[in-house]
């Protein structure tokens, strides 16, 4: 693993090797996603001017959401743009904060990312408030794990000292902010001004989603890449991600740092497995899912699933708006997804076909569905911590031909977390219920590349970058990563938080 010296600069050798050059200094500072996996948020200062790539929330615990209402220490007036990777408000969510802020530029993005923001930021802004009064009522999301000895009670955690939602922006602000927006064709360069220029790669993660390139006038290569989050090949429902330009410096998510994927062997297989219990209980799935990216892997493997029979006697229900939203935005624009899903499409064929699957779009019509027998039901929020998988759960935890599908990385201390280490009870929102449903782990449905995936993404180019910067990772993701790089000779670092990097181009 690379060590690192003062102000977080690598001291590996091959760092010591690197050739100075002639040309001004650049600095990337980390702002956020810096040994976690939300906020993301990174400032580029170039010799021809500073850029802010991304801007996102805070997720997790209510501490963590408060960390959202304080801006880095960010000069937004003279920046000379934003830059947004995707549309997961963990990169996104704050940027209706910047006309507030000072900053009165362009904010890049793809085509496809430019479609999806308009509902992610007004739905976060609508959220808020909703949150906001849900808490003055006394009327707040509660998901917690409660473990219970054999034959015991299940004793109530003491409550958490009430803390008032933040509220971060008005629909107004959105407006303002999206107004703002300069969507740009994948590969096509826009001009920040003085020579710099940003141009955007497909990352085969969402719909949309990219990794953000920088080129300089007088550089031969990148000066920077911004990954944003790397889809894996392995998935099969989005493209591989376009292979990575030639660049000085590479910052780089690592989510999946720690993980391979020989840990993700048959996706298709597990979920047939756990169809089957439910359709021979008459039973209910529940799958929490993520409006975008999760809930269009999930509906594409259901539809492989009807294809070979096994959805048959299954109600399919899809309790997400904007997961219907964004199912849309793929048919609609075929060319993200992988070979041979653009050949199904183009033979008029819809990979995501689910017999009988209905969309939802109102409570009333979540609550009329909750713990339905033989249905699968996805629904929101896929950390389990609000939405209208709560009462899905509450509904279905206690009874044992119910089935809860859980995938991909919780919080710690989420519902989720706790029914993947077998806690016996969960409370929500007020009320005490066993967990005698089945809790099946479903993998192969992350977005995120695998550890090797992401190396192999790193050397895709015509040349590996000269140094890799680690984000958007845990401390022990980003150590794993900086170990593979490492033994390949290419340096590596792993700033904290606020972490200023000065490097030559």
């Amino acid at each position: 693993m690379s060590r690192s010296g003062p102000e977080g600069r690598s001291t590996n050798q091959y760092d010591r090797r690197v050739p100075e050059t002639h040309h001004p200094p650049c600095a990337i500072t980390c702002h956020g996603a810096a040994g976690e996996v939300t906020g993301s948020c990174s400032l580029l200062e170039t010799p021809a001017g500073s850029v802010l790539v991304d801007f996102g929330l805070f997720q997790g615990p209510r501490s963590s959401e408060w960390r959202n209402v304080e801006p880095p220490p960010i000069d937004f007036a003279s920046l000379a743009a934003v830059v947004v990777t995707h549309a997961h408000v963990d990169h996104c969510g704050r940027l209706p904060m910047l006309p507030r802020l000072g900053f009165r530029g362009r904010v890049y993005c793809t085509e496809g990312t430019a479609r999806l923001l308009p509902r992610v930021l007004r739905g976060s802004a609508r959220l808020q408030r909703v949150r906001l009064d849900e808490f003055r009522r006394g009327m707040a999301p509660e998901a917690i794990p409660i473990w219970t000895e054999v034959g015991g009670e299940p004793a109530i955690p003491t409550a958490e000292p009430a803390v008032e939602p933040p509220f971060l922006y008005t629909p107004d602000e959105v407006e303002t902010l999206l107004a703002m927006l300069h969507p740009l064709p994948l590969r096509r360069r826009g001009a920040i001004g003085r020579g710099l220029a940003v141009r955007f790669g497909h990352a085969g993660h969402v719909f949309g989603a990219a990794h953000a390139i920088f080129d300089l006038e007088g550089c031969d290569r990148a000066i920077a890449v911004f990954s944003g989050d790397v889809g894996s090949p392995h998935t099969g429902l989005l493209r591989p991600p376009d292979a990575l330009p030639e660049c000085a410096t590479l910052v780089l998510e690592s989510t999946r740092g720690d993980r391979l994927v020989s840990d993700t062997p048959d996706p298709d297989g597990d979920l047939a497995k756990v169809l089957e219990e439910v359709r021979s209980n008459s039973g209910t799935l529940l799958i929490p899912t993520f409006a975008l990216g999760r809930a269009q892997q999930v509906v594409w493997r259901l539809a492989i699933a009807a294809r070979h029979g096994r959805l048959e006697g299954l109600s399919v229900y899809l309790d997400a708006p904007m997961a219907e939203f964004a199912l849309r935005r793929l048919d609609e624009e075929p060319e993200q997804l992988a070979e041979p899903l653009r050949t199904q499409a183009a033979r008029g064929g819809d990979p995501f076909a689910v017999p009988g699957l209905k969309a939802l779009f109102s409570r009333k019509q979540s609550l009329s569905i909750a713990a339905r027998p033989s249905s699968v039901i996805l629904a929101g929020a896929g950390f389990c911590d609000a939405g209208p998988i709560l009462h899905h759960l509450a509904e279905g935890l206690p009874r044992p031909e119910v089935r809860v599908a859980l995938s991909g990385w919780y919080p710690e201390g989420s519902l989720a977390w706790g029914l993947l280490r077998d806690c016996t009870h969960a409370r929500i929102n007020g009320q005490t219920v066993a967990v005698r449903a089945g809790i099946r782990r479903l993998e192969g449905y992350s977005g995120h590349a695998s550890a090797e995936e992401l190396v192999t993404w790193a050397k895709s180019g015509p040349a590996p970058p000269q140094r890799v910067i680690l984000n958007h990772g845990t401390d022990s993701s980003r150590a794993a990563m900086a170990s593979r790089f490492e033994e390949l000779g290419i340096a590596s670092q792993s700033p904290a938080p606020g972490t200023r990097l000065e490097y030559s181009i």
